[in-house]
């Protein structure tokens, strides 16, 4: 399986002028815990940053930094850690791990961001896949019932 068909599409964009609260209202508006900051070049919407509402909270409430003061720019993280949508999910949890990244964002073959892709992305996928290897018992058990009745 492909990361490109469990990430979400639905990405919420800012630019890295973009004020702190901004992102954070966009956080809130749509439930999620990041934003991804693009820019674009030569057509391709390309990531150059993300900001989390943790880096949010350590990177400014906790050193007391007016948010006022600083930009989406100033607090993103300058390495983006992204995959191609077409990588195998296995290796792109290997390749988040090593790089120690919980969230990803997905590029398209262009290189235009595609998607994001999250651990919890993963455990859904996980949970879905075990729980077809748990019901695999009961319906051995069914179909030797009905073929040796």
């Amino acid at each position: 399986m492909q990361i490109g068909e469990i990430c979400h599409r639905d990405v919420i964009r800012v630019g890295k002028e973009a004020s702190i609260l901004a992102a954070a209202q966009a956080m809130r508006e749509h439930h999620v815990g990041d934003v991804i900051v693009t820019e674009l070049a030569s057509g391709i919407e390309k990531p150059i940053g993300i900001v989390t509402d943790r880096d949010i909270v350590v990177e400014l409430l906790a050193k007391e930094i007016d948010p006022n003061t600083v930009t989406v720019g100033d607090v993103m993280s300058l390495t983006v850690v992204t995959a191609k949508y077409d990588a195998d999910i296995f290796e792109t949890l290997r390749f988040m791990d090593i790089k120690g990244v919980r969230r990803l964002p997905v590029l398209d073959r262009n290189g235009s961001l595609f998607g994001i892709l999250s651990a919890d992305d993963f455990l859904g996928v996980l949970t879905k896949e075990l729980s077809f290897l748990a019901d695999l018992s009961q319906r051995q058990i069914e179909r030797e019932r009905t073929t040796r009745a």
